[in-house]
């Protein structure tokens, strides 16, 4: 991780010195959160991948990636109609 995470940084400071990223951006905290956001959408796409869809997890990164270079997103990124929470039929303990 430690590679990946100065990596990450890096490439964030090239951005900030090439103006594509906001100058009081902090490279390590936003490569942090960038790490952490894949990490939990790869597990969270183990655990569900119908919820956490390929264009769903896009979206996510594409949002989080525009809002650290201060650019706006076109849109929000909606999950899929099917909540990952939701207890399989019969299995509901108010209807039992």
């Amino acid at each position: 991780l430690d590679r990946t995470r100065e990596r990450f940084v890096a490439d964030l400071e090239e951005a900030r010195t090439l103006g594509q990223v906001p100058a009081g951006n902090d490279p390590v905290a936003a490569a942090n959160e960038l790490m952490h956001l894949v990490a939990g959408l790869a597990c969270d796409a183990l655990l569900d991948p119908r919820y956490y869809d390929r264009p769903y997890m896009l979206g996510l990164i594409d949002t989080t990636i525009d809002r650290l270079t201060g650019r706006s997103h076109p849109y929000t990124p909606t999950p899929p109609t099917k909540t990952h929470c939701s207890a399989p039929p019969g299995k509901n303990s108010a209807s039992n």
